[in-house]
C-alpha cells in the first residue's frame, strides 16, 4: 500500500530534518547552556518562517527515540504542538521515530517486558547502540516491541503529522546478529513452513529432520570467520538471510499500515541503510524490492557528494535514484556535505537530483548547518548563515517548476536485471559487475532502469535486458527472457549467468547454454548469437583496476572509487547496441562530462530531457541532440528550461544529415529540453 497524498508529486519535496528528542539529547549530554532556547526555536514559528523563507516545504521533528513513551512526553508534546505551527507556514511536518533503540534505564519502568525487547546474540549478549551503552538495539521480531510500535506510528499519525521517518529499519550487522527467543521460534517456524515435509528438507538440507536447528552461530570457532562469508553456500545460512529479509519487511508493514489506518494520506519513510553496492541483503537484512511494496520515500545516507574525476569518471548516487524509479519510491539523501561555501558544487547535487530523484530534492543539510539540523543553533546562528546562491536559486527554481519536475517515468530501452538471489547469496562479483556496466551505460547516455524480475510485469518495453553476473536465473525468470528474446528482444549477458540455482548450486546444463547455446563463463570468448527473432550478447567480464575495499566488520565494499568505466568498455558496450537492434532515442554529442536522462510523460504526450554539466568551471559548448523519431515524432521545436531564466526559449528542431538535431550554444549546469506531440 502506497500513501493517497499528493502533495510530494504536486508541490515535490524540498526537506531538512531535525531528529534527535530532548530527552535524548540530555542523557548523552550533547548540550550546552543555551540548549533549552535552541530546542524551543527548532519548534518555533520563527524557524517555520526561515524555512518556508528558504524554499523548504517539508521538517521532520523527533517524536520517539526509544526512552519510554512517558520519558519522553515533554520533547513529544513540543513536537505535536509545533504541527499547525509549521502546517500553517506551508511547510509539511514529519514525525522521526526510532525503532530499534531500547533505551532500558527509564523504559522497563513503564513496559517491564521492554527489558525482553532488546536482542540477544548466540553468545547471549544484548546488542547496544554503538558506544552508548545505554540503548540496547530492538529486536523487531519481539510481538510485543512490534505491538508498541503500531501504536505509536498510530499516534504520529492522529497527531496530524504528514510523514513519518521510521529510523532503524535494519538489522545489526551478522557479527551481532540477534538470536533471541522470538527470532530463534520464528526462524523454525520460518524455515518449516518453506520446507514442512521430509522430502523438502531432504532436499535442501540433506536431513528427514530439522527440528533442532537454530540460528546459525557466526563468533565462536572453528566456524569460519564473519570476514570470510562472501559466497553464501550454508543452506541454514542462506535461510537465515531470507528470513531477516522477510521479518524486517514485515516490521515495516505492520508499522506502516498502523499509522495508514488512521491516514492513509500519511507519507511512510524508512532508513534501511539503503544503497546499490553492499550485499545489504546480507549485512541487515534489505530487501528493496519488498520493503518498497509497503513504504513511499527511502532514505540513504550515502554521501551526497557528486565528483568529475580527472579520468572523465563520474561519482554519483545515480544507482540508488535508480534503484528508487524502479520501485516507485523517492529517495531523501542527504546533501551538500562538506561544501556549504562552494556553490558551484551545491548546484551542480541539487541539479543531478532534479534530474533524476522526480521532484525531491532530498534532505538539505549543509556540513555547516549540522548543528541546527540536529537542535544546537539559536536564531542568531540560523540568521548567520543563509543559504549560500545557488541552494537558494535551485530551491525557488524548483518551487516554481515542480510541474515539469515532479512524475514521469526514464525512457525504457536498457533494463539492468537485480536478481535478488544473486546479489544477496554472493557480496563480490555480481554486485561489482552491476556498478560497472550502469557506469557504462550511464556515461555513455544510453537510457537504462533497472528491472526487477518480480516487479517488472512486461519486460518488451526493454530493447535489451543486461544481467550483469546474474549467477542465479530460476526456470521461470530464464523462460520469460526466453519468449522476449525469441520474440524480438535482445539480452546481454555478462559473466557466469543463470550457472546456479535458487539454493546457489551448480547447474549442470544451464538453460542458457541449452536452450541459446551461449557459455556463460569467465573464461568463454565473446560472442554474440540469434535466438528466434532476437539476439543474445555475452561477454565473459568487466574488467577494472580498482579494487574492492574492506567495509565495516570486512564486508566487501565499494567506494566511490569503484564508480568507473570498466577497462573493457567498448566491447560492453557494442554488445549492448548490437543486441538492443535499434537506435537510441537520444544520441548527445558533448562532452563526456554531460550526462542525459530522459522522462517520459505518456498521459501528457511529453518528454523531458535533463542535460546535467558535472564540470564545475567549464561550460558546454555547442551541445547537439540528435533525436530519434521515437521521441515525439511530431515536435518540431522544444522548450528549454535553464535556471537564469524564468520562462523557457525556444529552440528549433531541424533536419541536418538525415537527423532530427536540436542545438543548445550553451550549457552551463543544468537544462530540461521539454518535447510535446503538439
Amino acid at each position: 500500500m502506497k500513501t493517497q497524498a499528493t502533495w510530494p508529486f504536486t508541490e515535490g519535496i524540498r526537506k531538512t530534518a531535525f531528529h534527535e528528542i530532548l530527552e535524548y539529547q540530555l542523557r548523552r549530554n550533547n548540550v550546552d547552556d543555551e540548549f533549552e532556547r535552541q530546542y524551543a526555536f527548532m519548534h518555533s514559528e520563527d524557524y517555520a518562517k526561515v524555512l518556508a523563507a528558504r524554499g523548504l516545504n517539508q521538517y521532520t521533528l523527533p517524536f520517539y527515540k526509544g526512552f519510554g513513551w512517558k520519558a519522553e512526553e515533554r520533547g513529544r508534546r513540543m513536537a505535536v504542538q509545533a504541527v499547525p505551527v509549521f502546517k500553517k507556514h506551508g511547510i509539511h511536518p514529519g514525525a522521526y521515530i526510532r525503532v530499534t533503540t531500547v533505551g532500558y534505564e527509564s523504559w522497563i519502568a513503564e513496559e517491564p517486558e521492554a527489558e525482553r525487547w532488546g536482542g540477544l546474540t548466540v553468545g547471549k549478549r544484548i546488542p547496544r547502540y554503538s558506544s552508548q551503552y545505554f540503548r540496547y538495539r530492538g529486536c523487531m521480531c519481539q510481538d510485543g516491541y512490534i505491538a508498541f510500535h503500531e501504536r505509536t506510528s498510530a499516534a504520529a499519525a492522529e497527531a496530524g503529522f504528514d510523514l513519518i521517518h521510521f529510523d532503524g529499519t535494519a538489522w545489526n550487522d551478522p557479527a551481532t546478529l540477534c538470536a533471541c527467543d522470538a527470532c530463534q521460534e520464528k526462524f523454525r517456524a520460518f524455515v518449516m513452513g518453506r520446507y514442512p515435509t521430509e522430502e523438502a528438507l531432504r532436499g535442501r538440507f540433506g536431513l528427514p529432520v530439522m527440528d533442532g536447528l537454530t540460528i546459525p552461530d557466526l563468533t565462536t570457532a572453528p566456524y569460519y570467520s564473519i570476514g570470510d562469508i562472501v559466497e553464501i553456500q550454508d543452506p541454514l545460512l542462506q535461510e537465515f538471510v531470507l528470513f531477516r529479509c522477510q521479518a524486517l519487511s514485515d516490521f515495516v508493514k505492520a508499522v506502516a499500515e498502523s499509522a495508514r489506518r488512521v491516514n492513509p494520506e500519511i507519507v511512510i519513510m524508512i532508513n534501511a541503510k539503503y544503497m546499490p553496492g553492499p550485499n545489504t541483503a546480507w549485512i541487515t537484512g534489505t530487501d528493496e524490492a519488498a520493503l518498497a511494496e509497503h513504504v513511499d520515500v527511502m532514505f540513504s545516507e550515502e554521501n551526497g557528494d557528486t565528483e568529475l574525476r580527472d579520468d572523465g569518471s563520474i561519482v554519483s548516487r545515480v544507482r540508488t535514484y535508480k534503484v528508487a524509479q524502479a520501485l516507485k519510491t523517492i529517495v531523501f539523501a542527504t546533501q551538500d556535505q562538506g561544501h556549504a561555501d562552494t556553490p558551484a558544487k551545491s548546484e551542480r547535487t541539487l541539479c543531478q537530483d532534479m534530474a533524476l530523484n522526480r521532484g525531491c530534492l532530498g534532505l538539505y543539510m549543509r556540513q555547516g548547518d549540522a548543528d541546527i539540523a540536529y537542535g544546537e543553533a539559536t536564531p542568531e546562528e540560523v540568521d548567520a548563515r543563509p543559504l549560500n546562491a545557488a541552494q537558494t536559486r535551485v530551491f525557488r527554481y524548483h518551487k516554481r517548476h515542480i510541474e515539469r519536475l515532479a512524475g514521469g517515468e526514464t525512457f525504457k530501452y536498457a533494463g539492468v536485471w537485480r536478481s535478488f538471489l544473486t546479489h544477496a547469496f554472493n557480496s563480490r562479483e555480481p554486485h561489482l559487475a552491476d556498478i560497472l556496466a550502469t557506469q557504462s551505460l550511464w556515461q555513455e547516455n544510453i537510457p537504462w532502469s533497472y528491472l526487477y524480475p518480480d516487479v517488472e510485469q512486461s519486460l518488451d518495453r526493454y530493447a535489451v535486458i543486461v544481467l550483469p553476473e546474474t549467477e542465479i536465473l530460476t526456470p521461470e525468470e530464464f523462460d520469460r527472457l526466453d519468449v522476449y528474446v525469441r520474440g524480438g528482444g535482445g539480452v546481454t549477458l555478462i559473466g557466469p549467468c543463470g550457472t546456479r540455482d535458487a539454493f546457489r548450486r551448480l547447474t549442470r546444463k544451464p538453460l542458457i547454454r541449452e536452450r541459446w547455446g551461449v557459455t556463460c563463463s569467465r573464461d568463454a570468448p565473446w560472442r554474440t548469437v540469434a535466438v528466434g527473432d532476437g539476439r543474445v550478447a555475452f561477454v565473459p567480464a568487466l574488467r577494472t583496476d580498482v579494487g574492492i575495499a574492506e567495509g565495516p566488520a570486512y564486508f566487501p565494499h565499494y567506494t566511490k572509487e569503484n564508480f568507473r568505466r570498466p577497462t573493457n568498455d567498448s566491447t560492453f558496450l557494442r554488445a549492448v547496441l548490437w543486441a538492443a537492434g535499434k537506435p537510441l532515442p537520444l544520441r548527445l554529442v558533448a562532452p563526456q562530462n554531460v550526462i542525459a536522462e530522459i522522462v517520459e510523460f505518456e498521459d501528457k504526450g511529453r518528454t523531458a530531457v535533463h542535460l546535467v554539466n558535472y564540470a564545475l568551471d567549464k561550460p558546454a559548448e555547442g551541445v547537439r541532440l540528435w533525436i530519434d523519431p521515437s521521441l515525439n515524432a511530431a515536435a518540431t521545436e522544444a522548450d528549454v528550461f535553464t535556471l537564469d531564466r524564468e520562462e523557457p526559449a525556444k529552440a528549433p528542431i531541424r533536419m541536418a544529415e538525415g537527423r532530427r538535431e536540436l542545438v543548445l550554444s550553451r550549457l552551463d549546469r543544468w537544462a530540461m529540453v521539454v518535447l510535446e506531440n503538439g
